[in-house]
């Protein structure tokens, strides 16, 4: 995964304000996505890329293998675009109190980023990491979505998980004729082997119920 861009300047200013308890969500999930430990801090694939466009926040963790690119909408931008990076580690860490004003400020000065929450008048800072290593282009080698896709509630993920899988590995078995017909589950070891049927989503149908 490469990059050719340069990363901002570290003196460059960048504020943002987006939606708080999209933020806290996201975090945690990118958190999956990066290799954490003491030897590897100044990896990039220990770090969380945070990439600010004139609309959008774009958050992107990879170890290597697997990687996670989210897209925030900005409440407001105040008309900066940049990116830099952080350890994912120490940005899991970071604490969002719920309350009525659902919105966090983020401001990069230099080599601190703080995420400001005004209702209850908090400041959390990280130091952002040097700013002459490069993030891997993640958005350049996903690719696009194949001629066969299948729509799955994110309830079918806790139906597998619940699953007696000891080897932790479970085989799906699609219809590829048919992306609406039933999805075949299988876990099997020594001692126990299950089958479940599990449904994808008419995505079309239910988003037409919901007009």
């Amino acid at each position: 995964m490469g990059n050719e861009k340069k990363q901002t300047p570290v003196n460059q200013i960048i504020e943002i304000d987006v939606v708080k308890s999209d933020l806290k969500k996201v975090l945690s999930s990118h958190k999956r996505f990066a290799i954490q430990g003491k030897n590897v801090e100044n990896s990039q694939l220990s770090w969380i890329n945070f990439k600010i466009t004139d609309e959008e926040l774009i958050l992107s963790t990879t170890d290597g293998s697997r990687a996670l690119v989210t897209k925030l909408k900005l409440i407001d931008s105040f008309e900066n675009t940049g990116e830099f990076n952080l350890s994912m580690a120490l940005a899991a860490k970071l604490s969002f109190v719920k309350g009525e004003l659902d919105q966090i400020r983020i401001r990069k000065d230099g080599e601190n980023v703080e995420f400001s929450d005004y209702e209850f008048n908090s400041t959390q800072k990280l130091t952002v990491k040097p700013e002459d290593d490069i993030f891997p282009d993640i958005e350049k080698v996903i690719p696009n979505k194949n001629n066969f896709t299948v729509c799955v509630s994110q309830k079918l993920i806790k139906d597998i998980s619940s699953m007696k899988a000891p080897l932790g590995f479970v085989e799906l078995s699609f219809n590829v004729s048919n992306n609406l017909a039933a999805i075949l589950v299988e876990t099997n070891s020594d001692n126990v082997s299950q089958q479940a049927l599990l449904m994808p989503v008419d995505k079309q149908k239910q988003s037409k119920e919901k007009e």
